[in-house]
């Protein structure tokens, strides 16, 4: 079984585009800590272990294959959102 890992600033994106709960939920059904997910969505962890991105990525990606990419909160400037618009 082989899945290709997408960039960080591809995960960041698809991060931002969570809501705190969903985060939450997230954390809770991969087992990677909150405050890792949110510090990756932050931007304060620049290159996340690949074992950690494999923890969460296969949920990620079938929870948010159908969300616009846009920050959740507002809370967090978002590169992703100016990449869509341009």
């Amino acid at each position: 079984m082989s899945t290709t890992l997408p960039s960080v600033q591809d995960i960041r994106c698809r991060l931002e585009s969570l809501t705190r709960t969903k985060l939450q939920a997230l954390s809770e059904a991969s087992g990677v800590p909150f405050t890792t997910l949110w510090k990756i969505r932050a931007g304060e962890t620049k290159n996340p272990g690949i074992e950690t991105v494999r923890m969460f990525f296969r949920l990620l990606e079938e929870r948010t294959d159908a969300v616009p990419v846009q920050p959740a909160d507002g809370d967090i400037k978002s590169e992703c959102a100016e990449a869509a618009h341009a």
